[in-house]
Order: structure tokens, then C-alpha cells, then sequence
């Protein structure tokens, strides 16, 4: 299957299929939005440029994008870059990169060596699981027109994408700004944190269920004995099964990879100490079982972050 870079899906995304705009007329922003389709269909460079502003938009959409990002976080690694007055140096090369993997992805069907980030583009933006639903509205203030695309994202549901277009000397249309992004990727992150929180909210007392249990059975034995520690081994299996079983929403997907590596982590130290007991007490094995506790903590801590994080207590 063939991969496009962030920017050429969501234009695919906004043009939709390839025929519906052959109903409008050619003077239309509709009608320039399927030329737009077509241009990336048959790899015709010229037509798309004609009809996409890309260091517009781009440069908009980065400035959103940032803006989105390092509202989530008031410890981003982007605000000493913004403080030092670095990113406004950096910023035109990187949409010149973009813009470039784009216009060659357009020609040619691949874009070869993707700007750093897009991935990271792509997972923030949600855009390549939205899908296209029609034209909201189209209103034209003389030679500017406000055009609205309707999409269904699955982590936000139903959404109007604002979309400016200029009208060219030849009476088609260019794309030259996403004018709502930044609310867009706004409504799309507290969308995320709201399921975040609701996945923390059907999980957590799985966890204080499975805690409790641990905690009995140590209390059992002051001393670790292999019918104690195999009990325990059972109690974290059971824990992973169990929290394996709840729905994981994409938001929460790394909060729920994070606790899986930490359970196994923590079996991976149990599983040391009943070598330990039956025996194999060798030099190797005292450093795999103290090298797995060490992970196992850091993983608790990283565990711990990100639910306080995510329950806004830090």
C-alpha cells in the first residue's frame, strides 16, 4: 500500500474521491479543490503547485501546529528553542524541506527521505484516520472564499475543516490556509486527554484489586519463599491479562504499553528471585534479578508520571 507524507493525505483528505467535483462549475472553489485530487493522481507537479499554496500553508500549519503542541506541556523542549529565538531561524528550511518531499512526492509517487517528524505529524494530527465526509459550506467574499470540509476523526468524531482559497487571475482557486487547524488540534487533544482519563478511570481499580491481593500475599511470609513468590508471579499475570482485556484507546496506547513493560519487568524480578531460591545464586544471576528491580522502578516512576500527568496533578 502505498505511504504519502502528512501533508498529501490531508489534501487527499480534503478533495475526497475523484469525481464529485465534476458537477461543479470550472470557476468554483469546489471544482479547483478536484483539480487538486487530480493533479496528485496523474503526478502533475505544475497543476498542483498552481492550485496549493504550500509555503503558505505550511508555514500556518507549522505555527499551529507548534502552538497546539507546546500547550500541552509547559516543559516542551520547543519552548527554549522558541526562547532563543531559534525556531523562526530554522523555520523556512523546515518548510522548505516539507514542501519539497511534497511537490516530489506529487511527481513521482514517493517521497524518498521524509522531513524528520512526520510520523510524529501524523500520529498529533489524527489525519490519516479521518475521513472525508463532503463540503460543509462554501462562502465566497469576492475573491476569497471560506470553505468548509467535513471530516469524521475517530478519536474527535464529526469536524469542519476552514479551508481560505484565493481566487487565481484565471478564475480557479488556491489553497493558501488552513484557517481553523489550530482549533482543530486543540478540540483533537482535549479529545484525547477526555479518553486518557477514561481509561485511567476503568483501569485503576483493576489495578487496586490485583495491588490489594499482591500486598496479602506478602503478608503471609516475612522471609520470600518459592511458593510465595510463585504466587505472586501468578497475582502480576493475572494483572496483565486482566488489564490486556479492557478496550485501549490510540490516546492511551502509551500509559497501557508503559504498565505492560512494567508488569514484565516485574515478573522478569520475580522470576530472578525463584532462580535465586532454587539455588542459582551465581554472579550473572544476582545481576539479571538487581538489573530487573532497576527497571521495574523506573518503570513505576515513568508509570506514575504520566497518570498524574494525564489526571492534571502535575
Amino acid at each position: 500500500m502505498k505511504k504519502f507524507s502528512a501533508a498529501v493525505v490531508f489534501l487527499l483528505l480534503l478533495v475526497g474521491t475523484s469525481v464529485w467535483y465534476f458537477g461543479y462549475h470550472t470557476k468554483t472553489p469546489e471544482y479547483s479543490l478536484g483539480l487538486i485530487r487530480t493533479a496528485i493522481e496523474k503526478h502533475d507537479r505544475e497543476t498542483f503547485q498552481k492550485h496549493v499554496d504550500l509555503d503558505s500553508v505550511l508555514a500556518y500549519g507549522l505555527d499551529d501546529f507548534l502552538a497546539a503542541t507546546l500547550q500541552e506541556t509547559e516543559d516542551h523542549p520547543l519552548q527554549e528553542i522558541i526562547a532563543q529565538g531559534i525556531l523562526n531561524a530554522i523555520k523556512p528550511a523546515i518548510v522548505s524541506g516539507l514542501r519539497e518531499s511534497i511537490l516530489t512526492e506529487v511527481e513521482k509517487g514517493s517521497a524518498g527521505d521524509r522531513p524528520l517528524g512526520t510520523d510524529e505529524l501524523m500520529r498529533r494530527t489524527g489525519l490519516r484516520q479521518a475521513a472525508f465526509k463532503g463540503i460543509d459550506h462554501v462562502t465566497r467574499n469576492g475573491k476569497v472564499a471560506d470553505v468548509g470540509i467535513a471530516i469524521d476523526e475517530p478519536e474527535l468524531g464529526p469536524y469542519v475543516l476552514k479551508l481560505r482559497m484565493d481566487e487565481l487571475e484565471d478564475g480557479t482557486w488556491r489553497v493558501t490556509e488552513i484557517t481553523n487547524l489550530g482549533n482543530y488540534l486543540a478540540a483533537l487533544a482535549e479529545a484525547r486527554r477526555a479518553a486518557q482519563r477514561q481509561y485511567l478511570e476503568e483501569t485503576q481499580p483493576i489495578i487496586d484489586q490485583y495491588d490489594e491481593a499482591l500486598e496479602q500475599i506478602r503478608g503471609k511470609s516475612p522471609l520470600a519463599t518459592p511458593e510465595l513468590v510463585e504466587k505472586m508471579k501468578e497475582n502480576r499475570q493475572a494483572l496483565a491479562e486482566a488489564l490486556a482485556a479492557v478496550p485501549t484507546p490510540e490516546a492511551a496506547r502509551l500509559i497501557a504499553d508503559r504498565r505492560t513493560e512494567y508488569i514484565a519487568a516485574t515478573q522478569e524480578y520475580l522470576e530472578g528471585i525463584a532462580k535465586e531460591l532454587a539455588g542459582d545464586d551465581s554472579f550473572d544471576r544476582l545481576r539479571e534479578t538487581r538489573d530487573a528491580n532497576v527497571k521495574a522502578a523506573e518503570l513505576e516512576g515513568e508509570v506514575q508520571r504520566l497518570e498524574e500527568k494525564i489526571r492534571g496533578e502535575t
